[in-house]
């Protein structure tokens, strides 16, 4: 049979368990060279069209950032002046720089942020569910068609204006519950881990994050020079457009992949298919992937341990994303408190910021995998002497001759922990960069605590994006330690931990800031961020891969 686009990437036969517990395919199956993970980097292959659905994505996505503020306090001021609750303006200059036109839009903003934020996390809820039931293919197509309903109900908003325009551009933001921002990138994520071969995993997450930072730095500049060159609904009506076009090319451009429900029900595990897709707690399942398990250290005799490599992760992904997601809010309130930054200044620095982690994601990144993962393999084989046992005699031990086991191969029990791939590909050094990226991360934000000019905070802008790979390089690492079967859970798993800690630092920062601010210590905030990036990296170092259970030699 040949292939297609419509061929599944991940076969039943590739799904299937293997005798350990763990995913296993034949040896053709296993070879990139004879799959379609193999082609992951050609001129226009999936992997390709899924950056250009993502850059388009990021574009679409916050190019209506800056108008969209600019149209909340036009038409706030304007409903205020025709409903009399301001006097007829008599001055001149902007009649909108009022202190109750500001109050009144600060509220409204709020509210509408707080949407966003509910709709986000219901959004990777979701989507998790779509990938199940439909596939990663439908469910890229539901974040780009739900959010065309929102950009209507905002165009017509800013076109009519007037008090119903406030709350629909408020409320709308509900929609996205349904497809969004986030879900998008969950998508992507379950689609990088399909569409490439496990040695290239990491680096593909970092090039689809770098090719989503560089969509939004053109988003925020060209968004808001098209809403001052061609007005207001301009910017609305172009993201449209992009919306539109993303929706054509993710839904007849990208390949299928089967739903992962179908692949527990063709495995016989139809009862944990339906556990894990009903209700809000089947939502957050994923979410236990980090808990504790118990697993098996000696197939021989059957003992076993408590894995903690996962939870640490968890914990540590937690806390480092709490620490440091504030950072470029944070570097803004700085500019602009401090320095005196005006909206064009914080955009280019906003842009800067941008651009330097795409360029560093997309081209820097992958190489220092690759390199890093070279050097620490080839270290580690030249301190670790080959063991000598009567057990192994006469068999191979290079990790590149093993053949994964027979799909028809006997039972055996217990059930082994899920094989850690970096015996193939050196994927330990992700999780030692994982480290030392968190570290270095806390360290150039703890250095800003020394700022004392408006041009530090274009420095800390485009240097701090150089500590940027450890999002991309913890879901590598993460993907490798759980099997086949748990990847699509894990990456559904990790992106809701990294929401919700988005979500909790801007408000325990934001009061952490308000509150120093008072005290004339505004900078002191980036000591707190250090210090928790500090805390992260050491739990991480607790972090480790799965054991390989020791067996009989036969």
């Amino acid at each position: 049979m040949t292939a297609s686009e419509r061929t599944p990437l991940l076969s039943e036969q590739q799904n299937a368990p293997s005798s350990g517990g763990a995913a296993a395919t034949s040896p053709s199956e296993a070879s990139p060279s004879d799959s379609t993970v193999s082609k992951s980097r050609g001129a226009f292959s999936p992997f390709v069209r899924l950056c250009l659905t993502c850059f388009m994505l990021a574009i679409a996505f916050v190019y209506t950032a800056t108008p969209l503020i600019f149209s909340f306090r036009t038409i706030t001021c304007e409903n205020l002046y025709n409903s009399g609750a301001l006097p007829p303006y008599t001055g001149t200059g902007d009649r909108c720089a009022n202190p109750e036109v500001e109050s009144q839009t600060a509220a409204d903003i709020s509210l509408m942020v707080t949407f966003t934020t509910i709709a986000g996390v219901l959004n990777l809820m979701t989507t998790g569910w779509y990938i199940k039931k439909f596939g990663v293919r439908v469910a890229l197509v539901m974040q780009t068609l739900w959010p065309c309903l929102r950009n209507m109900c905002q165009i017509w908003s800013v076109i009519h204006g007037g008090p119903i325009a406030i709350t629909v551009l408020q409320w709308t933001q509900l929609i996205t519950i349904f497809g969004g921002g986030a879900g998008y990138f969950l998508t992507a994520n379950t689609y990088v881990a399909a569409l490439v071969a496990p040695e290239e995993r990491t680096a593909s997450f970092g090039i689809v994050q770098g090719t989503a930072m560089a969509g939004t730095a053109i988003g925020y500049i060209v968004g808001g020079i098209t809403g001052d060159v061609f007005g207001p609904p301009a910017p609305f009506e172009v993201t449209l457009i992009l919306l539109i076009l993303s929706t054509i090319l993710s839904g007849f451009f990208l390949p299928y992949i089967p739903p992962t429900g179908d692949a527990a029900s063709a495995k016989g595990d139809s009862k944990d298919a339906k556990s894990t897709g009903g209700g809000v707690w089947g939502f957050l399942a994923p979410l236990k992937v980090f808990l504790p398990r118990v697993v098996s250290t000696d197939s021989v005799t059957g003992k076993k341990s408590r894995y903690l490599g996962l939870t640490f992760l968890g914990l540590g992904t937690f806390l480092g994303v709490l620490a440091l997601a504030y950072v470029p809010l944070l570097l803004q309130l700085t500019a602009t408190n401090t320095y005196g930054f005006k909206p064009t200044q914080n955009g280019y620095l906003l842009s800067a910021n941008a651009t330097v982690r795409a360029l560093f994601l997309t081209l820097l990144f992958p190489k220092i995998i690759a390199s890093g993962r070279k050097w620490y393999t080839s270290r580690r084989a030249a301190a670790t002497p080959a063991p000598e046992s009567h057990a192994t005699e006469g068999l191979e031990t290079s990790a590149d001759t093993f053949e994964p086991p027979s799909v028809t191969g006997e039972a055996q029990e217990p059930v082994l922990p899920p094989e850690p791939t970096d015996q193939d590909h050196g994927s330990r050094f992700d999780l030692v960069f994982v480290r030392c990226s968190m570290v270095l991360d806390g360290l150039l934000t703890g250095l800003m605590l020394f700022a004392s000019q408006g041009w530090h905070m274009y420095l800390a802008g485009v240097v701090i994006p150089f500590a940027s790979g450890t999002a991309p390089a913890g879901k590598g690492v993460l993907l490798d330690m759980v099997s086949k079967e748990e990847q699509p859970d894990a990456l559904a798993a990790i992106a809701l931990v990294e929401m919700l800690a988005t979500v909790s630092t801007v408000s325990l920062f934001g009061m952490l800031f308000a509150y120093l601010s008072e005290k004339g210590l505004a900078g002191w905030t980036f000591a707190f961020n250090a210090g928790l990036a500090f805390i992260a990296a050491g739990i991480l170092c607790f972090a480790s891969f799965p054991r390989k259970a020791r067996s009989n030699a036969v």
